[in-house]
């Protein structure tokens, strides 16, 4: 998301809500958005490559991926709801 060589990590722990959706694009038809709710905003960077910020949401173009948002949100889920069930004391997988 950051730029050449560089990518921006949010833990699982971080995530509050993720969604999808797909906004009109300059052309005739819609591109597909990935929607993160964090925590802390502030934590992040302000200026993204192919990612802007929205309140505490972080709206990432996803036009591009080989699997679609949807998909992504849902396997996302899987692993947020598995970091969540690891026991007090235990390291987290993020």
């Amino acid at each position: 998301v950051l730029g050449p060589n560089r990518h921006l990590t949010i833990p699982w722990s971080d995530i509050l809500d993720l969604r999808s959706r797909h906004e009109r694009s300059a052309g005739a038809g819609t591109r597909p958005v990935l929607l993160v709710a964090v925590a802390d905003p502030g934590d992040y960077p302000v200026d993204l490559w192919g990612a802007e910020w929205e309140g505490d949401w972080l709206q990432v173009d996803a036009d591009t991926w080989a699997e679609p948002v949807e998909q992504v949100v849902a396997r996302a889920q899987v692993e947020i709801e598995r970091s969540r069930r690891v026991a007090p004391g235990e390291a987290s997988p993020d």
